[in-house]
């Protein structure tokens, strides 16, 4: 390999791993929130459905509330069954480490470039492909739609 190519082979790495880290991080950002929004939200119904019911005990209670409360409290059950199956606090943290993986795997390209990649050799290109490839595939898949955030 020529000293030009390298250092072009090198670029292109870096940047593509620049893309997958920063598409890591914005899918663990959004992964967080909606792991956040239903586990709040099935707090909040669970809390008013107790409520309603301890309340409900002391007097007679109009039949609307009574399935407005059965509504609420079957409801506050999908949340927290979607947010258990959904699974997306873990979802946000496999994403968070390979950004970190990503992040670190782009420090030590810009290494490389900094300290004369025409001293690299082919097993250490190979080796670095090889870390890539593997992170790559050890990665979870970023929806499309979250890539060029």
């Amino acid at each position: 390999m020529t000293t030009e190519s390298t250092k072009h082979l090198l670029e292109e790495w870096l940047e593509r791993s620049k893309q997958s880290q920063h598409a890591h991080r914005v899918a663990a950002k959004i992964f967080s929130h909606r792991n956040l929004y239903l586990g709040i939200i099935s707090v909040v119904l669970s809390t008013i459905v107790g409520t309603s019911v301890f309340a409900s005990l002391s007097k007679q209670v109009d039949v609307s509330i009574q399935i407005l409360v059965g509504i609420l409290s079957m409801l506050a059950a999908v949340f927290s069954a979607l947010n258990t199956f959904l699974r997306y606090g873990e979802v946000s943290t496999k994403h968070a480490k390979a950004a970190a993986k990503y992040g670190s795997t782009c420090r030590l390209i810009e290494l490389q470039l900094a300290n004369g990649y025409q001293t690299i050799t082919f097993e250490q290109l190979n080796t670095l492909r090889c870390n890539l490839d593997k992170l790559a595939s050890e990665s979870p898949t970023v929806p499309e739609k979250y890539r060029n955030k």
